[in-house]
């Protein structure tokens, strides 16, 4: 209801450690799915092709046509595909108005993705890995009521190192002035979607009194 999402909201900015990421507004028509993005463009290439260079050396090591010069020959994977892909959040919502013309059927899938790391083949071609947490759900609501969606966590794992001055950069026995630390913290996007319907003209219906 409008008093408990007041409240969970109210709860969520007293906190310190809560960030609001985005808040987007879209209109879309009934059975139509609209697409939220917030998210950074990642191009990476995907196929690369070996390509032969030689060149002469001469006895300088200058790359000169020269007579007692040597050749030297470099393989280089020149990358030639390259595909884009959309990191962070994406939230598809498909909207259909009930029959009584107030309640409201949501199809919701949230999807969080991001890149995690690099995988590197013969020290040269390096390709990135992905994460990704998807929710699909679908949801009933009386128009101008909100939804919440949760459950997209994430573990993020941080090092430090401590170490004494002086005593912790000497070599081989400075191992034992210093001391790693691994922590862990855990975080949940939580996702507020509000539904209201609104006439060809533009204008938002008012709810209707029996809504809570």
């Amino acid at each position: 209801t409008g008093t408990q999402y007041q409240a969970v909201l109210h709860a969520l900015t007293k906190n310190e450690k809560t960030k609001t990421l985005s808040a987007p507004r879209v209109t879309t028509l009934n059975n139509q799915t609209a697409t939220i993005k917030v998210v950074t463009e990642f191009v990476y290439a995907t196929r690369y092709e070996a390509t032969v260079t030689r060149q002469d050396l001469n006895s300088d090591g200058d790359f000169n046509d020269t007579v007692s010069g040597t050749r030297e020959t470099r393989f280089i994977n020149a990358p030639q595909d390259f595909v884009t892909r959309d990191l962070g959040i994406l939230l598809h919502v498909t909207p259909s108005i009930g029959q009584d013309q107030r309640t409201i059927t949501l199809a919701l899938k949230p999807e969080v993705s991001e890149k995690k790391t690099d995988d590197t083949f013969n020290g040269e071609i390096s390709l990135p890995r992905f994460s990704a947490r998807h929710l699909e759900t679908s949801v009933v609501v009386e128009n101008g009521e909100t939804v919440v969606l949760g459950g997209l966590m994430k573990d993020t794992t941080s090092k430090t190192l401590t170490r004494v001055p002086v005593l912790g950069s000497i070599p081989v026995v400075g191992k034992l002035f210093r001391k790693e630390n691994e922590s862990t913290e855990r975080s949940n996007l939580l996702i507020f979607v509000t539904a209201q319907l609104m006439p060809p003209s533009g204008d938002q219906l008012a709810r209707s009194d029996s809504s809570p």
